[in-house]
């Protein structure tokens, strides 16, 4: 088994691979060879949705997958936007004592 190989197969393991960072161009290149001899599907990246591939029957997976990885991303985005707009208030709050006293 070559290295291209085993990343068409580790797809295949795993059933759906979500690209959410940089992967090497030779995986990449692995990966779209196998998408264009049919072996695996591909969903391109829109919007905050990641890039995926899959193993043909699981594309339902693939699907349901990208959606919770947006919801993730959405709620972290919240989550960091709520902690630098709670930050600057709490030190304005005049019922904590001070901690100079």
């Amino acid at each position: 088994m070559t290295v291209t190989q085993s990343h068409v197969e580790k797809v295949r393991c795993q059933r759906v691979l979500l690209v959410t960072s940089r992967v090497p161009a030779q995986v990449r290149k692995a990966l779209n060879a196998a998408v264009l001899k049919g072996d695996l599907g591909h969903l391109a990246k829109s919007g905050r949705k990641p890039e995926a591939y899959f193993w043909k029957t699981f594309e339902c997976l693939a699907h349901q997958e990208r959606g919770e990885e947006e919801k993730r991303q959405a709620r972290a985005i919240v989550a960091a936007h709520a902690a630098i707009l709670v930050r600057p208030f709490e030190d304005l709050d005049p019922t904590r004592e001070s901690e100079a006293d």
